[in-house]
């Protein structure tokens, strides 16, 4: 954003902007309407000079122009890419603020669900370039010229990054065999995604394209195979080339499983911060159960590392090829006879009553839009302890009301900030009848 007002057509004005919302957008106030000026890349305190994008019934986008009066709390980035890569917003604010903003989004999702004066611990923030997983976008220009990078905020509009602080190390210094594979399979004017992931055996890339692959693509992948350590490459949906197979270490000591990871499957964008969940669950269920139950539990994030508490864990989830992952590692592992796995669609079929209250603690993790048919079921059973966890503050909101309804007291919640200088914040809430014993 430049400090100076650039000639453009549409409405300009200048705003004062009064807090950062869900989207990490600077608000304002529209004084003609009364309705919210979303600014991006601004802070609480400033004033701007901003040109009006686009008017919706929520509010309108604007684009900043000028910044006319900065926060002191503004930072200087240090990637050159930001204001225009749409990955980090708001590496522009400094830490302590950033933070504070986050714990505060979480106080409120947790007061407004019923729980007044919450126990919320420190945030826990992953280290600069940890995410090992990311969704990459190519494309190759009428005249051959190729970009590769992510998408700029709200926009098509791609961005040739040089520069990234957030991926590991293993996945940004593959980005210039990655390109040269790009320029190698696009014709000019296509476009690919590549959905790349750091495994313990290497580098697990998905390419997802409007076409199949041919015979000039494999060579082309020879030359991408020593440079970026290439476990696997699955065209489309279809693996053209193991040659170790995508693997995740799950669980301690004896209870350890080597879990094969399917193509696209879900995983914690930063491993630092699986494994600070995993020890934050831990620590919630205290001493050794009998049965615990992990809901939408994915590849065994939580499932495996519960055995470390539990004699006994049982995994529910939907998705097939995700739960036959887990499942053959639980085989392989010789642990069969303590993780049961049942499939099911926890949003059409919940478990419910005497299927939930056979176990001491109970975790669910659910996607985005939440466990909005589950969660009262688990509130209902009475379960002694459960353990929610979210990605998404509001839905994490409408669950937990649920539980405070049915007189579940909240021992303590905790952010997890995985997706750094984004909106972006993971929850885990500790829920308890009132009548149980603490861990």
């Amino acid at each position: 954003m430049s400090r100076k007002a650039r000639r453009t057509g549409g409405k300009q004005q200048v705003v004062s902007i009064t807090s950062i919302g869900a989207r990490g957008d600077g608000l304002a106030n529209d004084e003609a309407t009364g309705q919210p000026i979303f600014v991006p890349f601004s802070l609480p305190g400033e004033v701007m000079s901003v040109k009006i994008l686009q008017a919706k019934a929520a509010g309108s986008e604007a684009q900043p122009l000028e910044l006319i009066e900065a926060s002191p709390q503004r930072a200087d980035p240090t990637c050159p890419h930001f204001g225009l890569c749409g990955g980090c917003q708001l590496q522009h604010w400094q830490s302590d603020a950033y933070t504070a903003w986050k714990q505060d989004r979480l106080r409120a999702c947790l007061e407004r669900a019923g729980f007044s004066e919450p126990n919320l611990r420190p945030l826990v923030q992953a280290p600069e370039r940890s995410r090992r997983r990311a969704s990459l976008s190519a494309e190759k220009s009428r005249s051959g010229a190729l970009s590769l990078g992510f998408r700029a905020r709200a926009s098509s509009q791609l961005v040739d990054i040089q520069s990234c602080d957030i991926l590991r190390p293993r996945l940004f210094d593959s980005l210039p065999a990655l390109r040269l594979f790009a320029h190698a399979i696009l014709a000019p004017g296509g476009s690919a995604k590549f959905q790349i992931c750091e495994t313990e055996s290497g580098v697990d890339l998905q390419v997802l394209t409007a076409r199949g692959s041919d015979a000039k693509d494999m060579l082309a992948v020879s030359e991408l195979v020593d440079a970026c350590d290439l476990a696997r490459l699955v065209w489309n949906d279809e693996p053209v080339l193991t040659r170790r197979e995508p693997v995740l270490r799950l669980g301690e000591g004896s209870a350890t499983a080597q879990v094969s990871v399917p193509p696209g499957a879900f995983l914690q964008a930063s491993a630092d911060i699986q494994n600070a969940m995993a020890a934050a669950l831990l620590e919630a269920i205290g001493a050794p159960i009998d049965l615990a139950i992990d809901l939408y539990s994915g590849l065994g994030s939580f499932s495996l590392p519960l055995l470390a508490k539990a004699r006994r864990v049982h995994a529910v989830e939907g998705d097939d090829p995700v739960l036959d992952a887990l499942e053959n590692a639980v085989k392989r592992s010789q642990l069969a006879d303590r993780v049961t796995i049942e499939r099911r669609d926890l949003e059409a079929w919940p478990l419910q009553g005497k299927e939930l209250s056979r176990c001491q603690a109970l975790v669910f993790d659910p996607p985005r839009a939440g466990a909005k048919t589950q969660a009262p079921q688990i509130a209902a059973a009475r379960v002694p302890l459960v353990v929610a966890v979210s990605c998404n503050p509001a839905t994490l909101q409408r669950d937990l009301l649920a539980f405070a309804q049915a007189g579940y007291r909240l021992d303590w919640a905790q952010g997890f900030d995985q997706f750094l200088w984004s909106a972006h914040v993971e929850a885990m809430a500790v829920l308890r009848l009132e009548d149980a014993p603490a861990a």
